[in-house]
């Protein structure tokens, strides 16, 4: 498995801007030649993803048509941290789908973001 760490802007609106986040990825190539690729996702929130090509090893059938891609999320693992100091959305039940609960989740959700912004940019 090959593993490697791309730098990213912190504000897609402003690309050129701080590049100095990193997210850490991985790649388990294909058994033969072949563009298509299969991105793995680690779900959480807060799930490291790099290693999960590792569980493809034996899937020969897929390994000869596509390579496995790995990828810690921001956040996560070996790509950048942040800091939301203390921040959390998790005493939302995002099951409840009546209309007052989803407002409140949408608004704890933006004082997250904020809380995130303000710690770390």
């Amino acid at each position: 498995m090959e593993c490697a760490t791309f730098s990213t802007p912190r504000d897609w609106d402003r690309p050129h801007e701080r590049k100095d986040l990193t997210i850490a990825v991985s790649r388990l190539k294909s058994t033969a030649r072949t563009t298509a690729s299969v991105l793995t996702n680690p779900g959480g929130p807060g799930g490291e993803g790099r290693s999960l090509p590792v569980l493809f090893q034996g899937q020969t059938k897929l390994r000869e048509h596509q390579e496995i891609i790995g990828i810690d999320p921001r956040g996560t693992g070996k790509s950048t941290n942040i800091s939301c100091c203390g921040a959390t959305f998790s005493d939302r039940d995002p099951r409840d789908r009546d209309p007052r609960n989803l407002d409140k989740i949408l608004d704890t959700l933006a004082d997250f973001a904020k809380a995130c912004q303000r710690a770390s940019g």
